[in-house]
């Protein structure tokens, strides 16, 4: 229960921080990232998620709630797919693409737009070996 709380504060906090980056980048600092159109070299490559089963559960394939996602980026955009067992029949095996929008260099945030695991609006944050995809509502963190 504690692990879902802390969970459910840090992505409510980081939905926050990004929504307030990207307000004052707007305001102020459109020209400087405007020259910036690319996925940073460090973020590039094949990225995968693990999945997420039911609390306390055995973790089989029936219980999964959330499968594994991989993920390619390119300099330009992202391309998503669930893979292994799906749960339900709201996720498919269909690869979908999310491109690039703005690179906010100054505070390592990417914004992407497109068909996301969730939402449209996704947010990229590379932080040590770990790639954090924010969404509304959530996050999820993919590994090489």
């Amino acid at each position: 229960m504690m692990k879902k709380t802390n969970k459910l504060l840090l992505s409510i906090i980081l939905a926050m921080l990004c929504i307030g980056i990207t307000c004052f980048n707007n305001k102020s600092t459109l020209n400087v990232n405007a020259s910036i159109t690319s996925i940073p070299p460090k973020m590039r490559g094949s990225w995968k998620s693990k999945p997420e089963y039911s609390d306390g559960s055995k973790h089989i394939a029936k219980n999964i709630v959330v499968p594994a996602i991989k993920m390619k980026m390119g300099s330009q955009s992202a391309r998503w797919s669930f893979v292994g067992p799906l749960p339900g029949k709201e996720y498919n095996h269909k690869a979908h693409t999310i491109r690039l929008i703005k690179n906010l260099s100054k505070h390592n945030n990417i914004l992407l737009r497109g068909h996301g695991p969730y939402r449209d609006d996704n947010y990229l944050n590379l932080n040590g070996r770990k790639l954090y995809l924010y969404y509304h509502g959530g996050f999820i963190i993919l590994t090489r």
